[in-house]
C-alpha cells in the first residue's frame, strides 16, 4: 500500500491515506496539507497545498493540459 500522508494544519493531526482512493493525485504527492480535517472542519470553504517528498509544493494542475 502507498500511501499519502494528509496533514490538518489546524490541529496537527495526520494519517495516512491510500493512494489508490484516488488515481488523480499524481505519484509525486507524497503529503497534502489541509486547513482542516474530518474532527476540526466546520462547513467552511477549505484549501489543501500538496508537497514532494522534499518538502516542495506540487502545483495541484499537474497532468492537465
Amino acid at each position: 500500500m502507498s500511501a499519502i500522508k494528509l496533514v490538518c494544519r489546524s490541529c496537527k493531526r495526520s494519517m495516512d491515506y491510500d493512494r489508490s482512493i484516488d488515481s488523480s493525485i499524481p505519484a509525486v504527492v507524497t503529503k497534502i496539507v489541509q486547513g482542516h480535517c474530518d474532527r476540526c472542519w466546520h462547513g467552511d470553504h477549505d484549501t489543501e497545498t500538496w508537497y514532494d517528498a522534499k518538502g516542495l509544493e506540487v502545483p495541484q494542475n499537474v497532468g492537465e493540459p
